[in-house]
């Protein structure tokens, strides 16, 4: 079934903000459009008779069909209210709004429609209700697969010739929707070319598989090089595992590959690894060092005999990083006797699933994870399936589809790599369902724990001229393996390491000190009977600081069998005065422990597996600093080769990693710094904030894809201005995170991260420092990734590694806020790692700071007594 609407020549939506944009339908020139440039008004051609574009169903193509003036064609099924058009000559705010379609390919929740402009200026609204017409994806062709256009020139189908340029005046051809396989429009052509992308924005692909000669359980990825990345650095700081964790299988249904007897089934993990590896970079170029992905085997469980329903025994251990993709592929294979030893590519393969552990270990303590079976052997592994297997999977192409499966909030985005595979139609499809649960060891469990210490001191040696002392104490633990700072001039150099000093009280030979709070692992790197040294000094302002007493005990001792203990005290020993009194000393003062109580803290892995959110919010600089889109010294440029941005490289590196805690998949998407069509007129307004996908009645987006699509959205339609304002962004998206905690709950249910790329300089910091000190009390985080080259010190201020921020009289309670320059970290992987490596502690200062507990927790988190 065809369907057809009109649009106009002209592009209603420019690109440059130094150029006037091109006459609205009825205009004989362009609005007003004054800059510093001095541009005059110019006359423009009329315009030329509007096309019919015909999109016939399942072909996802467009073509242009002339039809004449005055009668642009209906779709012979709309009713003559959804055909008639509605007054545009009406409010903005009144204006109907484009309908989402739930049915488009790829994506089950609603997608916001792309802008596109019917000739009298009306938004396209689609097709009428109850029509099976649904828009395709964009086109499958490699993007720039066309060679580039003069600008101006008309669209060409992919693969033909180039035509030569127009001449100067000739009207340009109408704007194509995004996301099709034609170029978009060009602007009327003039002396200078004005922005505007002269590709259409294909969706980002991923490179293509190989199988890796390596082995025959891996694959490689083919070494992609872009040559205006850096090679990747060799002196990257390793990643610290934010717990580790053991993965347990089980699995319902399996198919049956023997004939005699039940399936012998036995479980392969593999675990797709980033390598850095030397490749050659191009024709007479250097060898160079760039990622490679490569599919490695993490372990295997038993094989459970004759069992069509298997729960293994053997977990499969790996370390757990919050701020990679660690993406999974859980192979399943029948195991004959007479080649038990043999390799799993060797066995009889039954199915695989593919997620990554992100999505297997959020909410895990909460509901189960479990997936549909897939029966097409995993490319690129040297596996190969049989149609034994077809009645009780489902297939590689139902896995990608983009139904939601049985395992409701760990489904990746439609679509997407991983994504759930179609909803069971009966019982008898296979299922393997996987839980992740913490391997505790002492260093894990000394990240949890911490005691709360208040002491206070009787009685201290008069050090001061006019009989006082100046205390203050200092904490030290024993350094195993030596080498370590002094505690002070106590004859043990080497030996000790110090932990925490307190304040110091002036003029006081019984001081009280305020109540503190140290880490486990600070304090004893988790073993309690690691030796402490406790030592009290006079301050000195002068002079080196005079020892009063010290003596040594361990947590341990101190603690007793109690858990909380108060009251305990210890004598104060000055060694040298006492070899000089002898039997006539005592001490040189009391330090007494009025309470020393021990709490086990909840970890980031905790909230997560309990089912508490990370939700991603975006907002892009479309500032004019970013320069001409079409251009390839512009951050925005679109390379018709396909090799992404910097702008885009920031959203994958990111948005990949926080999409799995998402159960959704659904977030807020801004753009800010640019002028913006006013739909229903032929005018452009400044925006410090609007949605990225031009839907003023949605923002949100769903996943990844839907972000990058949202972004090509804006870059097609939006003139690039300026100035670089943070503040109205995270003001929304301030208001929106604290919809994540509900006062007077001790659960938290949503924690936000807000990722912001920009070019330059912020122009209202004065405003964007109050809205972060907001930020600092919601359950949110701000990290800012700086593109290009500009100067960046004011976000240096912002991410106050050296001091609290402070906006008037109030004080940022917590460290929110994370810069990262791209330059540093060009690449998607490091990217990733540098910029999310904080939010792990970020998260748990805040759950920490208000007593929040993990949702179903019932081990004891009060607060300490």
């Amino acid at each position: 079934m065809a369907y057809q609407y009109s649009q106009n020549q002209s592009n209603p939506y420019p690109q440059n903000n130094q150029y006037p944009p091109p006459p609205m339908p009825g205009q004989s020139q362009p609005p007003n459009y004054n800059n510093q440039n001095g541009f005059q008004q110019q006359q423009y051609p009329p315009q030329q008779a509007p096309y019919s574009y015909d999109l016939t169903a399942g072909s996802g193509h467009l073509s242009r069909q002339p039809h004449p003036v005055g009668y642009p064609p209906q779709h012979p099924s709309m009713t003559s209210t959804y055909g008639s058009q509605p007054n545009m000559n009406q409010p903005y705010p009144q204006q109907q709004q484009p309908p989402t379609y739930p049915q488009q390919k790829n994506y089950p929740h609603q997608q916001p429609p792309y802008p596109s402009q019917l000739g009298s200026g009306q938004l396209f609204q689609g097709p009428p209700p109850g029509s099976p017409q649904q828009y395709r994806s964009p086109s499958p062709q490699p993007y720039g697969a066309q060679p580039p256009q003069p600008y101006g020139a008309p669209p060409q189908p992919y693969g033909s010739p180039s035509p030569p340029p127009q001449p100067y005046g000739s009207p340009s051809p109408p704007p194509q929707p995004y996301g099709t396989s034609s170029p978009p429009p060009g602007y009327p052509p003039q002396q200078q070319q004005p922005y505007g992308p002269p590709y259409a924005q294909a969706p980002y692909q991923p490179p293509p598989r190989s199988p890796s000669p390596a082995s025959p359980g891996s694959v490689h990825y083919p070494p992609v090089v872009d040559p205006h990345l850096p090679p990747v650095p060799s002196d990257l700081p390793p990643m610290v595992p934010q717990a580790k964790v053991e993965l347990r299988i089980s699995c319902t249904n399996l198919p049956n590959k023997d004939i005699l007897s039940k399936s012998d089934p036995r479980v392969h993990v593999y675990l797709e690894k980033a390598m850095s590896s030397q490749v050659q970079a191009g024709p007479g170029l250097q060898r160079r060092s760039t990622f490679v992905k490569q599919w490695v085997e993490l372990g295997q469980t038993e094989t459970v005999k004759d069992n069509l329903n298997p729960v293994f025994n053997t977990p499969i251990p790996l370390s757990y990083f919050f701020e990679s993709t660690q993406l999974l592929r859980i192979v399943i294979v029948d195991v004959d006797d007479y080649k038990a030893t043999a390799p799993a590519q060797q066995q009889d393969f039954l199915g695989y699933i593919e997620v990554p552990l992100a999505s297997i270990v959020q909410g895990s303590r909460t509901r189960p994870f479990e997936r549909h079976l897939i029966g097409d052997a995993p490319p690129g592994m040297g596996f190969v399936s049989s149609g034994v297997t077809r009645a009780h999977t489902i297939t590689a192409a139902q896995a990608a589809a983009g139904a939601r499966g049985t395992s409701g909030a760990n489904e990746l985005v439609p679509g997407a790599r991983g994504a759930g595979p179609a909803p069971a139609r009966g019982s008898h499809l296979a299922m393997v369902r996987v839980s992740a649960d913490e391997l505790p060891d002492a260093e894990s469990e000394a990240a949890k724990t911490s005691y709360l210490f208040r002491l206070r001191c009787e009685k201290l040696d008069k050090k001061d001229l006019f009989g006082s002392s100046d205390p203050y104490i200092v904490i030290s633990k024993m350094r195993t393996g030596g080498g370590g700072q002094s505690g002070g001039s106590n004859g043990m150099a080497g030996d000790w390491v110090v932990v925490h000093k307190t304040e110091t009280i002036m003029n006081n030979l019984n001081p009280t000190f305020k109540e503190f709070n140290l880490p486990a692992v600070s304090l004893t790197g988790g073993d309690p009977d690691r030796p402490l040294l406790w030592e009290v000094y006079d301050f000195d302002k002068n002079s080196a600081h005079d020892l009063i007493g010290r003596f040594v005990v361990s947590i341990k001792q101190m603690l007793g069998s109690d858990r909380a203990t108060g009251g305990k005290r210890y004598d104060l020993i000055d060694e040298a005065k006492r070899a000089k009194k002898g039997r006539n000393y005592t001490n040189s003062g009391v330090l007494v422990v009025d309470h020393l109580s021990q709490k086990r803290e909840f970890s980031f892995l905790d909230y997560v597996a309990s089912g508490v959110e990370m939700s991603l919010a975006v907002a892009v600089d479309f500032t004019a600093s970013n320069g001409d889109p079409r251009q390839p010294t512009s951050l925005h440029f679109r390379d018709p080769s396909n090799n992404i941005n910097s702008y885009q490289r920031a959203l994958l590196g990111v948005g990949q990693v926080l999409e799995p805690y998402d159960t959704d998949k659904a977030f807020p998407a801004y753009g800010f710094g640019a002028k913006i069509p006013i739909p229903g007129t032929s005018d452009y307004t400044v925006s410090h904030l609007f949605p990225l996908n031009l839907n003023p009645s949605n923002p949100h987006v769903v996943g990844v894809d839907g972000l990058m699509e949202a972004y090509g959205v804006s870059l097609n339609h939006v003139v690039l201005h300026g100035p670089t304002n943070f503040a109205p962004t995270l003001r929304s998206v301030n208001e929106w995170a604290k919809e994540g905690s509900i006062p007077g709950e001790k659960v938290l249910r949503r924690y936000s991260v807000l990722l912001i790329v920009t070019d330059g300089a912020i122009s209202d910091i004065d405003d964007t420092i109050a809205a972060i000190v907001d930020s600092s009390s919601l359950p949110i985080s701000v990290v800012i990734v700086g593109v290009g080259n500009a100067d960046f010190s004011s976000m240096e201020l912002l991410d106050a590694d050296k001091g609290a921020l402070r906006s008037g009289n109030r004080v940022a309670e917590r460290d929110c806020v994370q810069f990262v320059p791209f330059k540093d970290y060009p690449h998607q992987i490091t990217l990733s790692q540098a910029t999310l490596a904080e939010i792990p502690k970020q998260f748990v200062d805040y759950c920490r700071a208000r007593g929040l507990v993990p949702a179903g927790d019932t081990r004891q988190n009060v607060p300490y007594q």
